[in-house]
């Protein structure tokens, strides 16, 4: 069975790379106009500083009619976890927020940038367990159910285990 070749429109190329402090501004602007709250930005600073290994942005480049012709990278959306040591039960790794363009939230974008970090996340063995506290949305909170997070504690916490 051939492969069926799955294209956005403009047949544009998306990928995805850990982020860097050099992706403050991007991720702030992004932000603002996104459905999600912004962090302030010397925090989205720090995280990235901090904490690049567990960041994940996905990107876009349009088409160009030369190839060998300079573009920029459009920023989609982007993804930002925060490391804790835990309390003797092993590390946490916690979801501090994911962001998408208002004109993708109903592409799919959200959902593949999730679960592509998610996997990346498990992969790397970054942490035993990720969660995402205080989502108070009952349709995001299903949203991160049909990923793969299950709701405990009293908290109703979403956590999903790693390994």
């Amino acid at each position: 069975m051939p492969l069926k070749h799955c294209t956005l429109p403009h047949d544009t190329h998306v990928f995805v790379r850990p982020l860097t402090p050099r992706d403050t501004d991007a991720c702030d602007a992004l932000s603002a106009v996104s459905a999600t709250p912004p962090l302030p930005k010397k925090d989205l600073y720090d995280y990235l500083r901090r904490d690049s290994p567990t960041s994940l942005g996905v990107f876009t480049c349009p088409p160009l009619p030369d190839p060998l012709m300079p573009h920029a990278d459009i920023m989609l959306g982007y993804v930002i976890g925060d490391t804790d040591d835990g309390n003797g039960e092993g590390s946490t790794l916690r979801i501090v927020g994911l962001w998408v363009l208002p004109e993708q939230e109903t592409t799919g974008v959200a959902e593949v940038l999730l679960r592509g970090w998610c996997d990346r996340m498990r992969d790397g063995r970054v942490a035993r367990k990720i969660v995402k506290e205080g989502e108070e949305d009952a349709r995001r909170r299903e949203w991160y159910r049909d990923a793969g997070f299950a709701v405990r504690g009293e908290k109703e916490m979403l956590v999903m285990d790693c390994y």
